[in-house]
């Protein structure tokens, strides 16, 4: 029982984290081609990188806190727990990272409200180490405080135990 719950909570855990490095290489990918190989890297970029890796990993913490939840009730319920564990698991995974795209692009608008239009490729390459932990910070408080919220969302695809009513 153990031993199913530590390797699928570990196989959650690398494939949700790959999937999030996926998605962040995807969303960059605009910044990575239009780099010159031979200039030294800037901290902008790095800076951006480690805000959106720290957003990801906010959500991926929720994300397996309820697969964990899920996992414990269906070892009780089910004997096929494999089987039984890569719907919600793939659901919550996916919902989380869904999540996480959703809440970058409306941080991408809300900065340009803030600060007027700004071209994020311009600044990082201009080393505005400002713009970038700004950017980062907005994400990571909205992704932080809007928690609870994702938790419930994600609660509604979770497997739920009924309890039969005697009286």
């Amino acid at each position: 029982m153990n031993t199913t719950k530590l390797i699928l909570l570990t196989s959650a855990v690398i494939l949700s984290l790959s999937f999030l490095i996926l998605i962040i290489l995807l969303i960059n990918r605009k910044f990575r081609s239009q780099r010159k190989n031979d200039a030294p890297d800037n901290s902008a970029y790095s800076i951006h990188f480690a805000f959106q890796f720290i957003s990801g990993v906010l959500i991926t913490s929720k994300v397996l806190f309820l697969l964990n939840e899920t996992v414990d009730m269906l070892n009780k319920t089910s004997d096929k727990v494999w089987v039984e564990c890569i719907r919600p698991g793939s659901i919550l995974i996916g919902l989380g990272l869904a999540w996480f795209i959703f809440w970058y692009f409306f941080v991408a608008v809300l900065s340009i409200l803030a600060t007027g239009k700004r071209d994020l490729n311009k600044e990082l390459e201009s080393n505005h180490k400002s713009y970038a932990i700004e950017r980062g910070v907005l994400l990571m408080g909205f992704i932080f405080c809007l928690q609870p919220v994702l938790e419930l969302i994600l609660r509604n695809f979770i497997p739920s135990m009924e309890i039969p009513f005697i009286y």
